[in-house]
């Protein structure tokens, strides 16, 4: 029997695939430094006027005052994190940042090159003979909003067995992904609100995907039954981009177990960071890759996918 294995995704996951860090999100949501937002957004391969059409988008839904209003506060709070922001200011500023990030966010996807990288490194163990993901034995719990993994391994499936798009589609959605905050929305199939298709820039579809985004609650959330019972049995648990935010970590850390194993990648990760999530954490031992990326953690750490 394989081993059961538990991914806990941040934005570090998939900055290889054209999104920003929580650092760099914010950099081009205050917009206070247009050299700065312009090195990001190249760097991330993402068009120079990305903020310049979002807010086309946020024009027609807030006035330019709330929208500067927003941009002021979230720079003077020096908080790197929205979701930290909204988490404390709350109502209007969460209904801006909603759509702002469901605007930078679709306008990530259109431009995105999902390819190779450590989701590459897992298609080699999680697509086998057979037209479905072997994850039986696999979940994944990602603070992100994105949908890089699901689209990289519905195309994969697709495209790999010859599978219309429907049907390939259906067999991501039996793996185990848990949004904690909530995402963008389903790539094809949605009820009751619409589906919001891969890198789809409508006011319909960036309306949805804003309705969608939970950014973090006033109160840490609980994870639901079946993630908590999966994540507490399971052999392996990796932290892959993960900014290690203390609520975040104090929502994780009651099912963890020293028996499992925990590893961690480190890369943006500072050392006074470490030693605080060491100290949270001071029942289990982490086994962090130190200096490696996602892929070059998975390509070091050997687990048994």
């Amino acid at each position: 029997m394989k081993p059961k294995i538990t991914l806990i995704l941040g934005a570090g996951a998939s900055r290889p695939y054209g999104f920003p860090t929580a650092g760099e999100l914010r950099e081009i949501l205050v917009h206070k430094n247009r050299d700065r937002v312009e090195k990001i957004l190249a760097d991330l391969r993402a068009p120079e006027r990305l903020w310049d059409e979002a807010c086309g988008h946020l024009d027609t839904n807030f006035k330019q005052d709330e929208i500067k209003a927003f941009q002021d506060e979230f720079y003077y709070a020096q908080s790197e994190s929205i979701d930290e922001f909204v988490l404390k200011r709350g109502e209007p500023f969460a209904k801006i940042a909603r759509h702002a990030l469901a605007a930078v966010f679709l306008l990530c996807e259109k431009a995105a090159k999902v390819d190779g990288d450590w989701y590459r490194l897992l298609r080699r163990f999680l697509i086998r003979d057979q037209p479905q993901l072997e994850a039986e034995h696999l979940q994944l719990i990602t603070f992100n909003y994105e949908r890089s993994f699901e689209f990289f391994f519905w195309k994969a499936i697709q495209h790999t067995f010859g599978l219309r798009e429907g049907i390939a589609y259906d067999a991501i959605l039996k793996v185990r992904i848990h949004h904690v905050y909530g995402t963008l929305g389903n790539l094809r199939q949605a009820k009751p609100t619409i589906p919001v298709p891969w890198g789809s820039f409508s006011p319909e579809t960036i309306s949805a995907a804003a309705d969608q985004l939970g950014l973090a609650s006033s109160r840490v959330p609980s994870l639901p039954n079946e993630v908590a019972e999966f994540l507490r049995t399971s052999d392996f648990v990796l932290f892959l981009g993960f900014g290690f935010w203390p609520e975040n970590v104090e929502l994780i850390r009651p099912e963890l177990k020293r028996e499992q194993g925990i590893f961690a990648s480190d890369v943006g990760v500072a050392t006074r960071t470490k030693n605080e999530v060491e100290r949270a954490l001071s029942e289990i031992r982490i086994n962090w890759g130190t200096g490696l990326t996602a892929e070059g953690c998975l390509q070091s750490w050997n687990i048994p996918f």
